[in-house]
């Protein structure tokens, strides 16, 4: 890395990176009524287990140490968090996700 590299890179780390945009799974969830429930379910299901495929291949992965180590299993307790929340969906009943009047109108 070059000196002029080493200094871009010190001063990125040192602004206060800005909140996330839109976060995928919650833009997912929040149109999740335009499915039938079995759909939703198997939906559901698929990212879940999307994220415990990742989250086992990060595993698996040496240990990176230092702050590689600490941001890898920082990643996994998001994963993880975002399995049970997924999970504890999935388990509701199908009717807990129905909107109280329809989100559109069929033809």
């Amino acid at each position: 890395m070059t000196a002029a590299g080493r200094r871009e890179l010190r001063r990125w780390l040192a602004v206060a990176p800005r909140p996330r945009g839109k976060d995928e799974t919650l833009v997912r969830v929040a149109f999740l009524d335009a499915m039938a429930p079995a759909e939703r379910r198997a939906a559901l299901l698929g990212h879940e287990r999307a994220l415990g495929e990742e989250a086992r291949r990060l595993r698996s992965a040496p240990a990176a140490g230092g702050f590689r180590e600490r941001a890898r299993r920082a990643v996994l307790e998001k994963l993880e968090t975002e399995r049970r929340w997924l999970r504890g969906i999935t388990a509701e009943p199908a009717e807990a996700g129905a909107p109280a009047s329809p989100v559109w109108k069929k033809k």
